[in-house]
């Protein structure tokens, strides 16, 4: 068995703000948001338990979105 394992692919919703912005409009946040923390906790068990290898781009995809999701809180409730 080889010590390196494919990387394996970041499946939450796209890196662009296109639909964050629809859906503020409508004073709502993205669902995205909600799937997003979900999808970047099955890549850190997987990496974590089968040794899977996060792909550059995606690790940097999940933090995008993560400060995406704080900047959209903080817009929402601006005393936090």
């Amino acid at each position: 068995m080889s010590g390196s394992k494919a990387a394996i692919p970041f499946e939450a919703a796209s890196c662009s703000g296109a639909a964050r912005a629809s859906h503020r409009a409508e004073g709502r946040i993205d669902p995205a948001f909600g799937r997003s923390p979900n999808q970047v906790e099955k890549l850190r068990l997987s990496s974590d338990y089968f040794g899977d290898v996060l792909a550059a781009d995606d690790g940097r995809c999940a933090v995008e979105q993560a400060d995406a999701f704080v900047n959209e809180v903080k817009a929402r409730f601006p005393g936090l």
